[in-house]
């Protein structure tokens, strides 16, 4: 699998959309300015970086992350990763739309202007657990993507049984997490909401896969 597979149209637009706001970023907010780039409990911003390096800090990140996920394709044998390339291809995406959110948001912060953060990643990300629901049902066994667990690894049944599961409880996880972010900005209990929704799917899915592989 090459970079080109995972970048579809829409990745390349948004890619250049998250470049275009970083761009800006540098001639918006003034130099000198310090940025928030962690938010702790409280909703309260607890770790800051001076401008450049906010700014470049979603970019990398999101270059790392596609660095790893192309080392992965390249060390495993190409049928092992062949099930994967429909996932990435709306994961990658996903990642990029959520990372031009919040590089947004945080520009926005650095020209003075009253930003909820936390509401504001917390809906981004219901909806990319939402993407991600919908498209775990579909995936096909592999080595990169999907809920690979030794049981669902050894058998296709167990695959499509346990993502079909997994997929169901992320997309209900991330409309919690949506509509939790438009109804209420307390940070604890969005917090909690966003718990909840990591969790619940990953030890049920866990549970139920090992549960299918005993019978």
């Amino acid at each position: 699998m090459t970079l080109r597979d995972l970048f579809t149209p829409l990745a390349l637009v948004l890619a250049l959309a998250l470049a275009a706001a970083t761009l800006a970023g540098f001639v918006l907010v003034p130099a000198g300015t310090i940025l928030p780039v962690h938010w702790g409990i409280s909703g309260q911003a607890d770790g800051f970086l001076p401008r450049d390096a906010a700014l470049l800090l979603l970019p990398g990140i999101f270059v790392l992350v596609i660095a790893l996920i192309w080392l992965s394709t390249r060390l495993n044998a190409p049928e092992r990763v062949a099930g994967a390339r429909h996932g990435l291809r709306v994961v990658v995406p996903g990642l990029l739309a959520l990372c031009l959110v919040i590089q947004a948001a945080t520009i926005l912060i650095g020209m003075g202007q009253p930003v909820d953060m936390v509401r504001i990643i917390v809906l981004a990300l219901g909806l990319l657990f939402v993407l991600l629901g919908n498209v775990l049902p579909k995936s096909q066994p592999n080595a990169v993507s999907g809920v690979r667990l030794p049981w669902t690894m050894a058998s296709p049944a167990n695959w499509q049984a346990t993502n079909r599961l997994v997929g169901l409880l992320m997309l209900l996880a991330g409309l919690a997490m949506a509509i939790a972010a438009l109804l209420t900005s307390s940070p604890y209990a969005l917090l909690a909401v966003v718990t909840a929704g990591v969790l619940i799917p990953l030890l049920a899915g866990t549970l139920y896969s090992y549960r299918l592989s005993r019978r």
